[in-house]
Protein backbone atom coordinates (compact mmCIF):
# COMPACT_ATOMS: atom_id res chain seq x y z
CA UNK A 1 0.00 0.00 0.00
CA UNK A 2 1.19 3.74 -0.87
CA UNK A 3 3.18 5.09 2.26
CA UNK A 4 0.98 8.49 3.53
CA UNK A 5 2.39 11.51 2.78
CA UNK A 6 3.26 13.79 6.09
CA UNK A 7 -0.54 16.04 5.30
CA UNK A 8 -2.60 12.70 5.03
CA UNK A 9 -1.05 11.38 8.29
CA UNK A 10 -1.87 14.26 10.13
CA UNK A 11 -5.49 13.90 9.10
CA UNK A 12 -5.53 9.99 10.23
CA UNK A 13 -3.62 10.90 13.35
CA UNK A 14 -5.96 13.61 15.00
CA UNK A 15 -8.97 11.43 14.44
CA UNK A 16 -10.13 9.45 17.41
CA UNK A 17 -10.26 5.51 17.34
CA UNK A 18 -13.01 3.71 16.94
CA UNK A 19 -15.19 6.13 15.70
CA UNK A 20 -17.87 5.42 12.69
CA UNK A 21 -16.16 7.62 9.93
CA UNK A 22 -17.69 9.30 7.22
CA UNK A 23 -14.94 10.41 4.85
CA UNK A 24 -16.25 13.02 2.16
CA UNK A 25 -14.64 13.88 -0.75
CA UNK A 26 -12.70 10.04 -0.22
CA UNK A 27 -10.61 10.08 -3.37
CA UNK A 28 -8.44 7.60 -3.67
CA UNK A 29 -9.45 6.82 0.19
CA UNK A 30 -5.85 6.54 1.41
CA UNK A 31 -7.27 8.13 4.19
CA UNK A 32 -10.12 5.60 4.95
CA UNK A 33 -8.00 2.76 4.69
CA UNK A 34 -5.52 3.75 7.72
CA UNK A 35 -8.53 4.69 9.88
CA UNK A 36 -10.26 1.15 9.30
CA UNK A 37 -6.68 -0.67 9.38
CA UNK A 38 -4.96 1.69 12.26
CA UNK A 39 -7.75 3.24 14.12
CA UNK A 40 -10.20 0.45 14.16
CA UNK A 41 -12.89 3.08 12.87
CA UNK A 42 -15.98 1.81 10.54
CA UNK A 43 -15.27 3.96 7.46
CA UNK A 44 -18.00 5.25 5.08
CA UNK A 45 -15.78 6.15 2.05
CA UNK A 46 -17.65 8.93 0.09
CA UNK A 47 -17.17 10.55 -3.31
CA UNK A 48 -19.48 12.16 -6.13
CA UNK A 49 -17.86 10.62 -8.66
CA UNK A 50 -17.85 7.03 -10.14
CA UNK A 51 -14.11 7.28 -11.61
CA UNK A 52 -12.50 8.14 -7.42
CA UNK A 53 -14.53 5.51 -5.73
CA UNK A 54 -13.32 2.81 -8.51
CA UNK A 55 -9.59 3.51 -8.25
CA UNK A 56 -10.71 3.63 -4.13
CA UNK A 57 -11.93 0.20 -4.37
CA UNK A 58 -9.19 -1.38 -6.22
CA UNK A 59 -7.04 0.54 -3.28
CA UNK A 60 -8.87 -1.17 -0.77
CA UNK A 61 -8.34 -4.71 -2.36
CA UNK A 62 -4.56 -3.89 -2.78
CA UNK A 63 -4.15 -3.45 0.57
CA UNK A 64 -6.06 -6.70 1.58
CA UNK A 65 -4.15 -8.44 -0.36
CA UNK A 66 -1.14 -7.04 0.71
CA UNK A 67 -2.19 -8.05 4.32
CA UNK A 68 -3.69 -11.53 3.61
CA UNK A 69 -7.31 -10.74 3.61
CA UNK A 70 -7.39 -12.32 0.00
CA UNK A 71 -6.43 -15.78 -1.23
CA UNK A 72 -3.75 -15.31 -3.61
CA UNK A 73 -5.71 -17.19 -6.33
CA UNK A 74 -8.11 -13.99 -6.52
CA UNK A 75 -4.92 -12.68 -8.09
CA UNK A 76 -4.49 -14.96 -10.94
CA UNK A 77 -5.85 -14.08 -14.28
CA UNK A 78 -8.08 -16.67 -15.49
CA UNK A 79 -11.07 -17.58 -17.55
CA UNK A 80 -14.00 -18.44 -15.97
CA UNK A 81 -17.19 -20.35 -17.82
CA UNK A 82 -18.42 -17.49 -18.97
CA UNK A 83 -15.26 -16.56 -20.85
CA UNK A 84 -14.97 -13.31 -18.73
CA UNK A 85 -11.55 -12.98 -17.07
CA UNK A 86 -10.30 -12.25 -13.87
CA UNK A 87 -7.01 -10.73 -12.90
CA UNK A 88 -6.14 -9.39 -9.84
CA UNK A 89 -9.45 -10.16 -8.33
CA UNK A 90 -11.63 -7.99 -10.13
CA UNK A 91 -14.33 -10.00 -12.80
CA UNK A 92 -14.96 -8.47 -15.96
CA UNK A 93 -18.17 -8.79 -16.93
CA UNK A 94 -19.47 -8.49 -20.68
CA UNK A 95 -21.75 -5.82 -19.13
CA UNK A 96 -19.36 -3.43 -17.89
CA UNK A 97 -20.34 -3.94 -14.71
CA UNK A 98 -17.43 -5.36 -11.90
CA UNK A 99 -17.56 -8.09 -9.05
CA UNK A 100 -14.96 -9.02 -7.26
CA UNK A 101 -13.57 -12.76 -8.15
CA UNK A 102 -17.29 -13.62 -7.34
CA UNK A 103 -20.51 -14.51 -9.71
CA UNK A 104 -23.19 -12.46 -9.29
CA UNK A 105 -25.94 -14.92 -7.76
CA UNK A 106 -29.67 -14.83 -9.12
CA UNK A 107 -30.79 -12.98 -5.33
CA UNK A 108 -28.38 -10.04 -6.37
CA UNK A 109 -25.36 -11.21 -3.55
CA UNK A 110 -21.63 -11.56 -4.55
CA UNK A 111 -19.31 -13.77 -3.12
CA UNK A 112 -16.89 -13.15 -0.33
CA UNK A 113 -15.62 -10.59 -1.58
CA UNK A 114 -16.78 -6.40 -2.53
CA UNK A 115 -20.67 -6.67 -3.33
CA UNK A 116 -22.38 -4.20 -5.17
CA UNK A 117 -25.78 -3.00 -3.14
CA UNK A 118 -28.64 -1.36 -4.98
CA UNK A 119 -28.05 1.95 -3.80
CA UNK A 120 -24.67 2.28 -5.47
CA UNK A 121 -23.21 1.20 -1.90
CA UNK A 122 -19.58 -1.16 -2.17
CA UNK A 123 -19.36 -3.31 1.01
CA UNK A 124 -16.38 -5.50 1.26
CA UNK A 125 -15.83 -8.72 3.00
CA UNK A 126 -13.93 -11.80 2.89
CA UNK A 127 -13.97 -15.63 4.31
CA UNK A 128 -10.42 -16.09 4.61
CA UNK A 129 -8.62 -16.04 7.64
CA UNK A 130 -5.79 -13.11 7.73
CA UNK A 131 -2.26 -13.58 6.95
CA UNK A 132 0.04 -13.07 10.57
CA UNK A 133 3.03 -10.62 10.02
CA UNK A 134 6.41 -12.00 10.49
CA UNK A 135 6.18 -11.34 14.50
CA UNK A 136 2.78 -12.21 14.41
CA UNK A 137 0.27 -9.38 14.46
CA UNK A 138 -2.19 -9.23 12.23
CA UNK A 139 -2.15 -5.54 10.32
CA UNK A 140 -4.85 -3.51 11.14
CA UNK A 141 -6.30 -6.55 13.12
CA UNK A 142 -8.25 -9.74 11.20
CA UNK A 143 -11.29 -7.97 9.96
CA UNK A 144 -10.66 -4.26 8.93
CA UNK A 145 -11.77 -4.91 5.38
CA UNK A 146 -15.15 -5.33 6.60
CA UNK A 147 -15.24 -1.74 8.18
CA UNK A 148 -15.19 0.12 4.70
CA UNK A 149 -18.07 0.85 2.52
CA UNK A 150 -17.88 2.82 -0.24
CA UNK A 151 -21.16 4.95 -1.44
CA UNK A 152 -21.34 7.54 -4.15
CA UNK A 153 -22.23 10.56 -2.27
CA UNK A 154 -22.92 14.44 -3.63
CA UNK A 155 -21.41 15.73 0.35
CA UNK A 156 -23.39 14.77 3.03
CA UNK A 157 -26.28 14.17 0.72
CA UNK A 158 -25.85 10.48 0.96
CA UNK A 159 -25.42 10.28 4.72
CA UNK A 160 -27.96 9.66 6.94
CA UNK A 161 -28.81 12.22 10.61
CA UNK A 162 -26.52 9.77 13.42
CA UNK A 163 -24.66 7.22 10.60
CA UNK A 164 -21.11 9.02 11.56
CA UNK A 165 -19.46 10.27 15.05
CA UNK A 166 -16.90 11.99 12.67
CA UNK A 167 -16.62 13.53 9.46
CA UNK A 168 -13.05 14.05 7.24
CA UNK A 169 -13.14 16.36 4.96
CA UNK A 170 -10.00 17.53 3.18
CA UNK A 171 -8.35 17.91 -0.58
CA UNK A 172 -10.81 20.62 -1.49
CA UNK A 173 -11.48 24.58 -1.78
CA UNK A 174 -12.45 26.22 1.72
CA UNK A 175 -16.03 27.30 0.03
CA UNK A 176 -16.89 24.13 -1.32
CA UNK A 177 -16.46 22.55 2.65
CA UNK A 178 -18.22 25.15 3.92
CA UNK A 179 -20.99 24.78 1.67
CA UNK A 180 -20.87 20.86 2.25
CA UNK A 181 -22.03 21.64 5.71
CA UNK A 182 -24.33 24.27 5.22
CA UNK A 183 -26.37 22.01 2.92
CA UNK A 184 -25.74 18.70 5.43
CA UNK A 185 -26.11 20.96 8.78
CA UNK A 186 -29.25 18.40 9.90
CA UNK A 187 -26.35 15.74 9.64
CA UNK A 188 -24.06 17.29 12.86
CA UNK A 189 -24.26 16.27 15.72
CA UNK A 190 -23.31 17.98 18.86
CA UNK A 191 -20.15 16.21 19.99
CA UNK A 192 -19.41 15.50 16.63
CA UNK A 193 -15.94 15.56 15.46
CA UNK A 194 -14.57 17.01 12.18
CA UNK A 195 -11.56 16.80 10.67
CA UNK A 196 -10.97 19.32 7.63
CA UNK A 197 -7.83 20.20 5.83
CA UNK A 198 -9.27 23.03 2.94
CA UNK A 199 -7.04 23.44 0.08
CA UNK A 200 -8.25 27.61 0.31
CA UNK A 201 -10.12 29.96 1.54
CA UNK A 202 -8.80 29.06 5.46
CA UNK A 203 -10.03 32.66 6.70
CA UNK A 204 -13.64 32.12 5.52
CA UNK A 205 -13.64 28.77 6.70
CA UNK A 206 -12.54 29.57 10.26
CA UNK A 207 -15.30 32.52 10.27
CA UNK A 208 -18.19 30.19 9.06
CA UNK A 209 -16.99 27.65 11.51
CA UNK A 210 -17.28 30.33 14.23
CA UNK A 211 -20.89 31.47 12.66
CA UNK A 212 -22.19 27.50 12.93
CA UNK A 213 -20.77 27.20 16.52
CA UNK A 214 -18.12 24.59 15.45
CA UNK A 215 -14.99 25.31 17.58
CA UNK A 216 -11.56 24.40 16.27
CA UNK A 217 -9.67 22.21 19.18
CA UNK A 218 -6.90 21.82 18.14
CA UNK A 219 -4.76 23.22 14.27
CA UNK A 220 -2.04 21.47 13.06
CA UNK A 221 0.26 23.50 10.13
CA UNK A 222 2.89 21.68 8.13
CA UNK A 223 4.32 22.03 4.45
CA UNK A 224 4.65 19.29 1.76
CA UNK A 225 6.10 19.36 -1.37
CA UNK A 226 6.17 23.52 -1.42
CA UNK A 227 2.82 23.80 -0.65
CA UNK A 228 1.24 24.62 3.09
CA UNK A 229 -1.29 23.06 4.66
CA UNK A 230 -3.71 23.93 7.60
CA UNK A 231 -5.68 20.74 9.45
CA UNK A 232 -8.42 21.65 11.82
CA UNK A 233 -9.54 19.10 14.49
CA UNK A 234 -12.80 20.68 15.14
CA UNK A 235 -15.92 19.71 17.64
CA UNK A 236 -19.93 20.57 16.98
CA UNK A 237 -21.08 22.49 19.92
CA UNK A 238 -25.08 22.79 21.44
CA UNK A 239 -27.41 24.88 19.51
CA UNK A 240 -27.05 25.01 16.05
CA UNK A 241 -26.72 27.44 14.44
CA UNK A 242 -25.32 29.96 17.28
CA UNK A 243 -26.21 33.35 17.82
CA UNK A 244 -22.55 34.56 16.77
CA UNK A 245 -22.16 38.64 15.93
CA UNK A 246 -20.00 39.13 12.70
CA UNK A 247 -17.57 41.13 14.81
CA UNK A 248 -17.19 37.96 17.03
CA UNK A 249 -16.54 35.46 14.57
CA UNK A 250 -14.02 38.03 12.68
CA UNK A 251 -11.27 37.39 15.61
CA UNK A 252 -11.06 34.17 14.70
CA UNK A 253 -10.74 34.44 11.13
CA UNK A 254 -6.65 34.69 10.31
CA UNK A 255 -4.91 32.40 12.28
CA UNK A 256 -7.87 31.55 15.04
CA UNK A 257 -6.90 30.90 18.33
CA UNK A 258 -5.10 27.74 18.86
CA UNK A 259 -1.66 28.34 16.52
CA UNK A 260 -0.96 31.35 18.28
CA UNK A 261 -1.29 29.79 21.95
CA UNK A 262 0.12 26.40 20.79
CA UNK A 263 3.02 27.76 18.59
CA UNK A 264 4.76 24.85 16.65
CA UNK A 265 8.37 25.80 14.41
CA UNK A 266 5.86 25.30 10.92
CA UNK A 267 3.76 27.62 11.96
CA UNK A 268 6.52 30.06 12.45
CA UNK A 269 8.36 29.08 9.12
CA UNK A 270 4.79 29.93 7.49
CA UNK A 271 4.16 33.39 9.03
CA UNK A 272 7.79 34.38 7.75
CA UNK A 273 6.90 32.91 4.44
CA UNK A 274 3.45 34.69 4.62
CA UNK A 275 5.04 38.02 4.96
CA UNK A 276 7.48 37.77 2.85
CA UNK A 277 4.57 36.85 -0.05
CA UNK A 278 2.50 40.16 1.20
CA UNK A 279 5.61 42.32 0.93
CA UNK A 280 6.07 41.63 -2.45
CA UNK A 281 2.38 41.90 -2.85
CA UNK A 282 2.62 45.57 -1.57
CA UNK A 283 5.61 46.69 -4.02
CA UNK A 284 3.99 45.54 -6.95
CA UNK A 285 0.78 47.62 -5.99
CA UNK A 286 2.87 50.47 -5.18
CA UNK A 287 2.52 52.29 -8.91
CA UNK A 288 -0.97 51.87 -9.30
CA UNK A 289 -3.00 54.59 -8.67
CA UNK A 290 -6.35 52.47 -9.56
CA UNK A 291 -9.15 52.62 -6.32
CA UNK A 292 -9.26 49.11 -6.70
CA UNK A 293 -5.31 48.71 -6.39
CA UNK A 294 -5.54 50.94 -3.53
CA UNK A 295 -7.59 49.19 -1.85
CA UNK A 296 -6.18 45.90 -1.99
CA UNK A 297 -2.90 47.13 -0.88
CA UNK A 298 -5.02 48.15 2.51
CA UNK A 299 -6.03 45.05 2.79
CA UNK A 300 -2.45 43.42 2.17
CA UNK A 301 -0.86 46.33 5.10
CA UNK A 302 -3.71 44.77 7.31
CA UNK A 303 -3.04 41.25 6.92
CA UNK A 304 0.69 42.32 7.16
CA UNK A 305 -0.01 43.93 10.50
CA UNK A 306 -1.74 41.28 11.76
CA UNK A 307 1.08 38.72 10.66
CA UNK A 308 3.74 40.77 12.39
CA UNK A 309 1.83 41.00 15.32
CA UNK A 310 1.26 37.13 15.73
CA UNK A 311 4.47 37.03 14.76
CA UNK A 312 5.35 39.21 17.77
CA UNK A 313 3.31 37.39 20.17
CA UNK A 314 4.98 34.18 19.57
CA UNK A 315 8.35 35.08 19.12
Amino acid sequence: MKELGERLQAIVDMVRPDQRVADIGCDHAYVSLELARKKNCTVLAMDIGDGPLKIAEENIRAAAEQDGKYSKAAGTATANESGSETANGTTKESNGETGDAAANEPNGENGNDASEKPNGETGFGTTEEPASSSDGDQTGGPDWINRITLRKSDGLAGLSRGEADALVIAGMGGHLIIDILHNGADKLRSGMQLVLSPQSDLRLVRYELRKMNIFITEEKCLSEEGKWYFILNCKVGMNLPAPVSDEEAKQYMMYGKYLPEHPSDAFREFLVWEARGLEDLLKSLAGQKTPAARARSGTIRRQLEENRYIQSLIG
